[in-house]
């Protein structure tokens, strides 16, 4: 939240500062949001909450300046359901920039998960927190993350990320990343999943959920279309049927794009 203006107290020997009204607290904003199912996406609103959040961490950061408190409710306030930090909340940063983003989104992650996960139950919001706490993480790559995207670009995740013939480095990667017994969870109401699923070759692993997932968003209108399934006007059809089926996949196959070796071994 920008302040309008700024006077020193001489009685109460304090800098007084002034801001525009806000028009909720932010508790009452958290009480008043319905409860997200894991298979569900977040509303808009809580898309915008944490990306309005990122973008004022990276701006601040650009005049060597941080936020503390960020793990606090009483840090922030929302004006027409955009939330403010408050600025008694922002100091002087450090000489170490990318140390201070770090703690910032350690900070903002402890309310993501204390505050807002028993609320929105979306197993990518908790892939999200796990990818804040990694030390190399940046801004713009949380603001890429599949929890903050559209539905129709979160598909293409799948297909941006995938490497068909893999190296030794990639297969290392590929087999650490546990994502097992995903096979039997495909709905048995889902026809044209289990058409692909039972015409298809995949290992029971996370090899095979990536795979999956890369042939579903490549060919499921056209598996749809062949078993006469096929349905119109939703442009968020395919990717809520791999989210439903395979969730948190999207996030996993996201932080497995950022991965140094990855991106090395496949130039």
């Amino acid at each position: 939240m920008k302040p309008i203006f700024l006077t020193y107290n001489k009685k109460i020997q304090k800098i007084v500062v002034g801001f525009t009204r806000y028009n909720k607290k932010f508790d009452s904003w958290i009480n008043s949001q319905q409860i997200v199912q894991p298979d569900g996406y977040l509303p808009s609103e809580g898309v915008s909450m944490i990306s309005d959040v990122l973008r004022a961490m990276s701006e601040v950061s650009k005049n060597s300046c941080k936020f503390v408190g960020l793990e606090n409710m009483s840090s922030y306030v929302m004006l027409d359901n955009r939330i403010r930090i408050l600025p008694f909340n922002i100091r002087r940063g450090s000489a170490d920039k990318d140390a201070d983003i770090a703690d910032q989104l350690l900070a903002f992650s402890d309310l993501l998960l204390k505050k807002l996960y028993p609320k929105w139950k979306d197993v990518d919001l908790m892939e999200f927190i796990s990818l804040m706490h990694e030390p190399d993480t940046t801004i713009d790559q949380l603001l890429e993350h599949p929890l903050l995207l559209l539905p129709q670009k979160r598909e293409l995740v799948y297909r941006k990320s995938w490497i068909r013939d893999l190296s030794n480095d990639q297969e290392d990667l590929i087999v650490s990343i546990a994502y097992n017994g995903w096979k039997s969870k495909i709905p048995v109401d889902e026809d044209v999943l289990q058409f692909m699923l039972k015409t298809g070759y995949y290992d029971d692993d996370f090899n095979g959920a990536f795979k999956f997932s890369h042939d579903t968003s490549s060919h499921y209108m056209a598996r749809a279309r062949q078993l006469n399934k096929a349905t119109y006007g939703a442009p968020h059809l395919v990717d809520s049927k791999l989210k439903k089926a395979l969730p948190g996949l999207v996030s996993k196959v996201y932080a497995l794009s950022l991965n140094d070796a990855w991106q090395v071994s496949s130039l």
